[in-house]
């Protein structure tokens, strides 16, 4: 659909996300980046959160491997990473309940030096580094197109799920729970666009 910048996507999904939590956790939620700032350093942010002394953290992103499209319906989708500690079990109910919502696979990855920033390292609570989906994937950008809404609350009942854990209650009382994964119909559909991207 033309160039795309992932900034503009990292910001929206952070903020819909943060919505929603405060929604349905009454969590105080705290980003620390948007759209019109041009860089933030992995320390400045890492001192945000510890300030909050967090339950959880996690950094937002959206990978890119060629500039234009490419994937079958096996490879992509999300990926994370973790130092370990309290952000394994992050990490866990990432993997298992993101693809509910998006269709697409979700895997966990090593620490490799970038990610997760070094900086985020000690942090109180889990910390996270998600790479939520490829921008330029022929799969995944059907869904970040037409299910954006269903990535947020993938993500949002994802450290919902990881809260209650702790003993925190997300059950939103306007929803009567948290938001469900979206219908099988509505993956074979946003499957079916990334099958016609992929055959063209």
């Amino acid at each position: 659909p033309g160039p795309a910048s992932e900034l503009t996507y990292n910001v929206a999904l952070a903020n819909l996300v943060k919505s929603k939590l405060e929604a349905s956790c009454l969590a105080p939620v705290v980003v620390t980046r948007q759209a019109d700032v041009r860089f933030v350093s992995g320390a400045t942010r890492a001192g945000i959160a510890r300030a909050h002394n967090p339950v959880a953290t996690v950094t937002i992103a959206f990978d890119a491997l060629t500039g234009s499209a490419w994937g079958d319906a096996d490879t992509g989708g999300t990926y994370t990473y973790t130092f370990g500690g309290a952000g394994s079990s992050l990490q866990s109910y990432l993997t298992n309940i993101m693809p509910q919502y998006t269709g697409r696979p979700a895997n966990t990855r090593a620490p490799n030096g970038t990610f997760p920033d070094d900086a985020f390292a000690g942090l109180p609570g889990a910390m996270v580094h998600m790479e939520t989906l490829y921008l330029d994937h022929n799969y995944d950008r059907a869904v970040i197109d037409n299910g954006f809404g269903h990535i947020a609350n993938g993500l949002l009942v994802s450290i919902a799920r990881y809260a209650e854990s702790l003993g925190y209650d997300c059950s939103d009382p306007a929803l009567e729970g948290l938001p469900a994964p979206p219908s099988a119909a509505e993956l074979a559909r946003w499957r079916q666009l990334g099958y016609q991207n992929y055959q063209t």
